[in-house]
């Protein structure tokens, strides 16, 4: 386990009601990388980044940020000390304009008036299309504008540790490349960034980590450009194929 990691998840195990879906899970990202989680459909990619924001309790085991425990945390207080969450289905408001479902991002974690503004400014910076949309509802942008809005409003709190769910989704090619270019862009300028995704193959190529789940389980945690990584991702993926059991993310 590194010892100067942003977070440390250790021994973790965590899900749903009498499913436990996360099974001893343990791994480590530091500021200025990405970790990419990778996993097929069911593996517990979306369990395993609600459990470290304390959308869902760990049942064993201890969530670190900064080497500070904050598994018992609340949610409110993760957003406080750093942590963001760009949830799968990007969860904006359709009928609310793109300034308001940013302010909305940096209300909910206590920051309001000039710094408010200040932090939207801030977030706006990657995002010059959005800039220039500021009054439209979020429903008529396209797709990858909503994309880029929510990964905006996840930034205006300020996080160090951003956690990103599944972000490919309904995105055209182009356009995912594009926003892979930014997250890369998002870790150099200090953050740590984990990102779950199963269509991983281009997540690799801009990851520095890569944790490979199977079945809720870490079969994998080290170098994303490894051929070791290449080869559990194929048997992770190819098990479930065959054998496609339950599918809980």
């Amino acid at each position: 386990m590194t010892a100067d990691a942003l977070l440390r998840v250790e021994g973790v195990s965590a899900g749903y009601r009498d499913m436990t879906v996360l099974h001893g899970v343990t791994f480590a990202a530091r500021a200025g990388t990405v970790t990419a989680v990778a996993g097929a459909n069911g593996a517990g990619k979306t369990t395993l980044l609600k459990t470290v924001l304390g959308l869902l309790p760990a049942v064993a085991g201890t969530v670190l940020l900064d080497g500070a425990p904050v598994t018992r945390a609340p949610v409110a207080e993760r957003i406080a000390l750093g942590m963001g969450l760009v949830p799968e289905g990007r969860g904006l408001f359709g009928t609310m304009s793109v300034a308001d479902n940013l302010r909305l991002g940096g209300r909910a974690a206590g920051v309001r008036g000039a710094a408010l503004r200040a932090a939207v400014d801030a977030a706006l910076a990657p995002f010059p299309d959005l800039a220039a949309k500021l009054n439209v509802p979020a429903g008529r942008l396209s797709g990858g504008q909503r994309q880029m809005l929510a990964l905006a409003r996840a930034l205006v709190p300020g996080p160090r540790l951003l956690l990103l769910d599944e972000p490919s989704m309904g995105l055209a090619p182009k356009v995912w490349s594009e926003l892979l270019v930014l997250i890369r862009r998002l870790a150099d300028e200090g953050r740590s960034v984990v990102l779950a995704e199963q269509k991983i193959r281009p997540v690799l190529e801009i990851s520095d980590r890569c944790v490979v789940l199977q079945r809720g389980r870490v079969v994998y945690a080290a170098d994303a450009g490894s051929e070791a990584a290449e080869r559990h991702i194929d048997s992770a993926y190819l098990e479930t194929a065959m054998d496609p059991g339950s599918h809980h993310g």
